[in-house]
């Protein structure tokens, strides 16, 4: 890729490095299992995708992804604009929407901060959950540690 950046459809790959200019992936959708870095927006497929994000930190945009795990850097994650409902470990700012949206947290434990999601699901792991200032109405369950933002939140606590 070069430095303007570059649009895709990618099918079948284990790697994917994005350019230094801005990176917009669209998965095949016969479903994917693969690494990726330097991606701005990634969108996924029909299949079932599940992406794991290298080591130097990323900020990414991403709808249609079903499986998302961070890597060893600090990792950012906005959900597109369509709804999503995803598993995601090893993130730590997880920004909803303007769709339903719908996370579970990996089994690890997670620390994070999050803002825009209507639902939120802990993981097996300790999980720790700051939200965000804009006031938040969210269904939650499973989470140790709840700590709330500036504005007006609303936290309905589920079962599990």
């Amino acid at each position: 890729g070069g430095s303007s950046g570059n649009t895709l459809l990618a099918s079948g790959l284990e790697t994917l490095v994005g350019s230094s200019g801005f990176d917009t992936v669209f998965l095949g959708s016969s479903g994917n299992t693969l690494a990726v870095s330097g991606l701005e927006i990634l969108v996924g497929g029909a299949g079932s995708d599940a992406v794991t994000f290298g080591g130097d930190g990323n900020t990414v945009t991403l709808r249609g992804i079903e499986t998302l795990t961070g890597g060893a850097g600090s990792d950012a994650l906005t959900l597109g604009d369509t709804g999503a409902t995803a598993t995601v470990s090893l993130f730590e700012t997880i920004l909803g929407g303007t769709g339903s949206d719908a996370v579970t947290l990996g089994g690890a434990g997670n620390t994070l901060a999050t803002g825009g999601l209507e639902t939120l699901i802990g993981g097996s792991g300790t999980d720790v959950v700051t939200l965000g200032s804009a006031g938040t109405t969210l269904l939650l369950s499973a989470i140790e540690t709840l700590i709330g933002g500036s504005g007006t939140d609303a936290v309905t606590l589920g079962t599990g």
